[in-house]
């Protein structure tokens, strides 16, 4: 189904297998395994039967994936992966699950006695399904959003994409203090199929792109996308089409360019076999490149692992407009958002475990933003203090590749939580976000 890197020269494999002699009509479930360079699987997991080496983790036991369906995945860069996926038993739920470095399951174990209760599921409104699933991970944040095609039940129709954001634990987001937590809805309920959803990362939000169809094929490619509180960032209340010339469309894919914008690819032709199309979408619904750029340099002294591995939030802000990207440095830390706004901004340049940096009154295409980051802020609160001397000590010994390894409290990034760590807060105690 599925391959990405494990930990060193480890490999990751997630698999659909079937519980019978046929798989068509059988149930499918999900297995994994992380494998060496020599081809020996490493972890002993929970599957049964005989196995060349190890024992695969079974990812999925309950119900059944659908036939044709090929769950993907994510590294989680610690050595596990993260994979979100649907079911066709009565529940039809989509769902998320994060395997750790050591092959055990972070939200518990999904099977028969529980699936209805696991804390990550997109849950279900009365009389809704959900008929797939598209995943975005943030490993410096600990933060996991699933978008998901949504229909009517039990004759499907009505359809819809709905999203759900989880914390590092699994638990659901949204809405909050709304009871039920079902997710925000992106694209409204109509009798349009939606297919092929893809989910990324805008900022410390989530962009969907999905094919809309208009009659009896896909014809336009829509996105939408949501701030980090679930309200509106643009496409909820008037759908924005990125690309909609009425001809036949399919495989879309897509992926996070590493200044922020999300990149999509399609076929395109009459009958959804001609050429290969691709868009570029940014913040507020820009379809192409910007009309202005702004770009800048990071300096993080303190700090020893590859700087191009490290998501940056980068907020841009003009009057009552705000851009927000999830973007990534070069190794000299170099990094670009492009942007229709012209004139004079706010830029404000956030790292997971630094304190803010803030230049004001800039005007795009000045010139360069140079910016050192000040380290130790691990719990992210926008100071240096006391409370994150308290999360290294509580995490101190966990090293990289491990199950309790987080980024955040190896605040050097060595691999390991050491006392160069604690000795690192300490110095930089008292600093705030600008």
């Amino acid at each position: 189904s599925d391959l990405e890197p494990g930990d060193g020269t480890n490999v990751i494999a997630l698999w659909n297998k079937a519980t019978g002699s046929n798989y068509q009509t059988s149930n499918r479930w999900m297995y994994a395994q992380k494998f060496n360079s020599a081809g020996t699987g490493l972890w002993t997991g929970t599957a049964t039967g005989t196995w060349a080496s190890g024992v695969p983790v079974v990812v999925f036991n309950a119900n059944s994936i659908q036939s044709g369906y090929f769950p993907t995945m994510v590294s989680d860069g610690n050595g596990g992966f993260v994979t979100s996926w649907y079911e066709i038993g009565a529940s039809r739920h989509a769902y998320l699950e994060h395997i750790n470095p050591d092959g055990s399951r972070k939200f518990g174990t999904i099977n028969t006695s529980n699936v209805t209760s696991s804390l990550a599921t997109v849950e279900n409104l009365p009389g809704r399904i959900q008929i797939s699933s598209s995943l975005a991970y943030d490993r410096w944040s600990g933060t996991y959003y699933v978008a998901s095609e949504d229909s009517s039940t039990p004759t499907q129709g009505n359809y819809s994409i709905i999203v759900q954001k989880f914390d590092r634990n699994g638990a659901r987001q949204w809405p909050v203090g709304l009871g039920p937590k079902n997710g925000v809805t992106v694209q409204p309920i109509n009798g349009q199929q939606k297919s092929f959803t893809q989910c990324q990362f805008s900022g410390d939000g989530v962009t969907v792109v999905n094919m809309d169809y208009r009659g009896a094929f896909p014809g336009a490619i829509t996105q939408a996308a949501l701030n980090a509180d679930g309200s509106e960032n643009f496409g909820v209340t008037v759908q924005n089409e990125a690309y909609a010339n009425g001809t036949n469309k399919a495989r879309l894919t897509s992926w996070l360019d590493m200044s922020g914008d999300t990149v999509s690819a399609w076929t395109d032709g009459p009958s959804g076999s001609g050429d290969v199309y691709a868009a570029r979408m940014g913040s507020g619904g820009r379809i192409g490149i910007g009309t202005s750029r702004i770009w800048g340099v990071l300096s993080t002294p303190d700090y020893v692992a590859p700087l191009q591995d490290v998501n940056w939030i980068v907020t841009i802000s003009q009057g009552a407009t705000t851009e927000t990207r999830m973007v990534r440095t070069m190794s000299t830390g170099n990094w670009w958002v492009d942007t229709n706004l012209t004139g004079t901004v706010t830029v404000t340049i956030d790292g997971s475990h630094w304190t803010k940096r803030r230049v004001s009154n800039h005007i795009i295409g000045s010139g360069t933003i140079f910016s050192t980051m000040i380290n130790g802020d691990a719990d992210g609160s926008g100071e240096v203090d006391a409370v994150d001397i308290d999360q290294v000590i509580a995490d101190f010994g966990d090293v990289l590749f491990s199950a309790g390894y987080t980024l955040n409290s190896d605040v050097d990034g060595s691999g390991e939580v050491d006392a160069v760590d604690i000795d690192l807060v300490i110095a930089n105690f008292g600093a705030t976000d600008e």
